[in-house]
């Protein structure tokens, strides 16, 4: 989808009139069902008037135009694709554009910092990773022999090289050389390069061949991601991991020769190695070629996932709500993993008019692909939105006339491979499970409850410092500020004297390996944040300190858990008329549950610790 395609003789015209500037507010609205905001309009006046102004005075009249495309199966939007030819074959042009002044090297690759506060992704990594995701999963940019090819820059108009030179700096080499930055005072620079790609003209056609192109990975990056999955030792299958994984492999083979639909239903609790069989699926099935997605509904899950398998295989991992208005069986085999995450309806405010769908979540998810595959635990639900139950999916699967398979994990992985905690905690919970001390007695699994909030963190600290993976998480007890004018992070986190900011919130793009949640759970700097739920989840350490907070406590004599909204600033999760307590001791059990070799636990409540103290009696 775009808001805009024509001649660039077109293009210019309209451009220099303001008429562009209308039109693609008057579309903005057709598709989202809303206003564009101020800066975005300002933006299209503007940015879209300094691009016109250089292909006019290069008269690239007779090239191919884009305005704000949305790239397939995201909500992200190119600002301007121009095409066309240079003598030799056809091209076409990603530009980035920005109304910046001044920005800022901050030290973090491939980001920039804008004053005071504002972080970013350099302009220029934004544009390559946009033609990287079009190379990898638009036919027109890699099929053979006639593909496009496809080049990026980003275009600073209303800055001056002395003022945003940071961003030219050696620093950004690896980026600017395959993607260069342009200021206004290099309006020439800019200019030669556009042309020299485009010069030929003959865009229209361009532009109808890349229009008309089908959505699909590229044989090369599911070769890619292949490699970069079964070659990391954090993707390895053991034991039962592979009888799922091969129960599943077999299915999708069946399903491709007999044409019947088919849902594979996969539960098993935290650490049964979900994940990795459903990353390694995903590998196999897309070195034999099939068209095969995977996709959650967690943003941190996602990130660390798009992260260790690197830049250019991360296109792969898509969200629960990127396939609205899809045609049925799009793809060979949909992978769903956290399937307990799964929405009512992928619609949002946000979801333009003609995305908006009619269907639930679930039915999108079934009817997308010819095999789907879904991965959950039942007890993780831990938003009031999130309705993934192998029951919800078995209903509308058997709707769907498919052929359904259930698979159970029962080996644990994590907390030391200890099912017997897993077993204890649920049943401390009051979610299930069973009174099993066994992994206490036999020390499989180090559990300990502190005094102070000072004690866990010195013993966290101490973990990190032996060469530990090691982090501080805690129930959404407190508020979650904006970083303060010079940067810097409040300390929200606040018990008696002792006090810790959140992790830094998601505010505008980032690689996946400069995303917050990630770099809160692989940097020196996440010891000393406090994550939450939304950027624990999907993570896990070595050892993990629990701030047990008191949205929910235990009540002795009712003999029962009984929340507190007063004391939760989950906004969502307040809203639950219902569900509250389920949600949150869910979210305590995902919490107790990310370390590997143990966790600690500071409580807030007496009445709390005394319980959890109890259930360590037997």
């Amino acid at each position: 989808m775009q808001l805009f395609q024509g001649k660039g003789g077109d293009f210019i015209e309209l451009a220099f009139g303001n008429y562009l500037h209308d039109i693609l507010i008057k579309m903005y609205r057709e598709v989202f069902g809303m206003n564009p905001t101020e800066s975005e309009a300002n933006a299209w006046k503007y940015s879209l008037k300094a691009v016109a102004n250089s292909m006019h005075s290069r008269r690239l009249t007779d090239t191919g135009v884009v305005v704000e495309y949305r790239l397939p199966y995201s909500d992200r939007r190119i600002d301007v694709i121009i095409m066309g030819e240079d003598g030799k074959k056809e091209n076409a042009v990603i530009v980035e554009l920005k109304q910046w002044e001044k920005a800022y090297n901050i030290g973090i690759k491939e980001m920039v910092q804008l004053f005071p506060t504002e972080i970013h992704l350099h302009p220029s990594a934004q544009a390559r990773g946009y033609a990287d995701y079009l190379r990898d999963n638009v036919t027109a940019f890699y099929e053979e022999p006639n593909q496009i090819s496809l080049y990026s820059c980003s275009y600073l108009h209303n800055a001056r090289s002395n003022s945003c030179g940071d961003l030219l700096d050696e620093f950004y080499i690896d980026v600017l050389k395959e993607s260069p930055l342009f200021t206004g005072d290099m309006k020439d620079e800019f200019e030669d390069y556009i042309e020299s790609k485009v010069y030929k003209g003959n865009g229209e056609k361009v532009l109808r061949k890349f229009i008309s192109s089908k959505v699909r990975p590229s044989p090369k990056l599911l070769e890619h991601a292949a490699e970069m999955i079964q070659g990391n030792p954090v993707f390895t299958l053991i034991d039962e991991q592979k009888e799922a994984f091969n129960i599943v492999y077999s299915k999708v083979k069946q399903s491709n020769i007999n044409g019947k639909k088919t849902v594979v239903i996969v539960t098993g609790g935290p650490g049964t190695g979900k994940s990795v069989i459903a990353v390694q699926l995903l590998a196999s099935l897309g070195k034999e070629g099939y068209n095969v997605v995977h996709c959650t509904g967690s943003t941190a899950f996602t990130t660390t996932l798009r992260a260790q398998v690197g830049r250019r295989a991360s296109s792969l991992f898509k969200y629960f709500n990127s396939f609205s208005g899809l045609k049925e069986n799009t793809f060979d085999v949909l992978i769903a993993d956290e399937a307990h995450r799964i929405r009512e309806s992928s619609n949002s405010y946000y979801t333009p008019k003609d995305r908006k769908s009619t269907k639930p979540q679930i039915e999108e998810l079934i009817d997308v692909a010819k095999v789907g595959v879904f991965l959950l635990d039942r007890n993780q639900n831990v938003r009031p939105n999130e309705i993934g139950t192998p029951e919800l999916i078995e209903r509308f699967a058997k709707e769907k006339n498919a052929e359904i398979f259930k698979i159970d994990l029962s080996i644990q992985f994590r907390c030391s491979g200890s099912s017997a905690y897993i077993d204890w905690l649920d049943y401390v919970l009051k979610i299930g499970g069973q009174p099993n001390l066994s992994w206490r007695l036999n020390n499989e699994y180090e559990f300990r409850i502190v005094d102070s909030p000072e004690e866990l963190e010195a013993m966290i600290k101490e973990k990190a410092r032996q060469g530990n993976t090691a982090r501080i998480v805690a129930g959404f007890c407190w508020k979650w500020s904006d970083p303060k004018p010079d940067g810097t992070l409040v300390h929200d986190v606040s018990i008696g004297s002792w006090s810790k900011p959140w992790n830094r919130k998601r505010e505008g793009s980032y690689t996946p390996q400069n995303d917050p949640y990630y770099i809160w759970a692989t940097q020196k700097e996440g010891l000393e944040q406090v994550g939450c739920i939304y950027s624990a989840q999907g993570f896990e350490f070595d050892y993990c300190g629990v701030i047990f907070g008191n949205d929910i406590v235990w009540d002795e004599k009712a003999n029962n858990w009984v929340g507190k909204k007063e004391n939760s600033f989950d906004s969502v999760v307040k809203r639950e008329k219902n569900n509250f307590e389920r949600l949150i001791l869910n979210a305590y059990k995902v919490l107790l549950s990310r370390g590997i070799k143990g966790t600690y636990v500071y409580f807030l409540d007496h009445a709390t610790r005394k319980h959890f103290e109890d259930m360590l009696k037997g």
